[in-house]
């Protein structure tokens, strides 16, 4: 199953690359149908990939909110964009909700776009550590939120 390349083009970190380059990029993706319920990864699986969504409606959850659900994907979105260059566990559990059909880029794929599709190598890179940065900092903002929290029990 191949990846349309326009569904490439109104993600904002890929903006800057040429459509030769969206074109090759969305070579390197894997499609993949989920029928409702069917888990696409578990929370503590390994994180290797990142998901583009063309069809359907994903949702995540974890254990750490009892379950609960976290977030809700649909079409256009990319999930696990860290995982390309950080293969910490993955932190919620996803399933589609509805029929879904996702398309993956693993970490085989990126080492062959780096050296095949640099320009789109290289938006991958800066996607994953902006999603990094921004988890650093609402670590850093929960923590504070916590000390200042235990600052006024004592």
């Amino acid at each position: 199953m191949l990846l349309d390349p326009q569904l490439l083009k109104p993600l904002p970190f890929l903006e800057g690359l040429s459509a030769a380059d969206r074109e090759a990029l969305a070579l390197y993706f894997q499609g993949r149908g989920y029928a409702p319920g069917d888990t696409v990864f578990d929370e503590g699986d390994p994180g290797s990939s990142m998901l583009l969504i063309e069809q359907g409606t994903l949702s995540a959850t974890s254990k750490a909110s009892g379950a609960l659900l976290a977030r809700r994907f649909g079409p256009g979105q990319v999930i696990g964009e860290a995982s390309l260059f950080d293969p910490s566990p993955r932190t919620v559990t996803l399933r589609a909700t509805t029929p879904a059909l996702v398309f993956e880029l693993n970490e085989d794929a990126l080492i062959a776009l780096r050296k095949n599709v640099p320009t789109a190598a290289r938006a991958l890179a800066a996607v994953s550590l902006r999603s990094l940065l921004r988890r650093v900092r609402l670590i850093e903002k929960q923590l504070d939120t916590e000390i200042e929290r235990m600052s006024i029990l004592w």
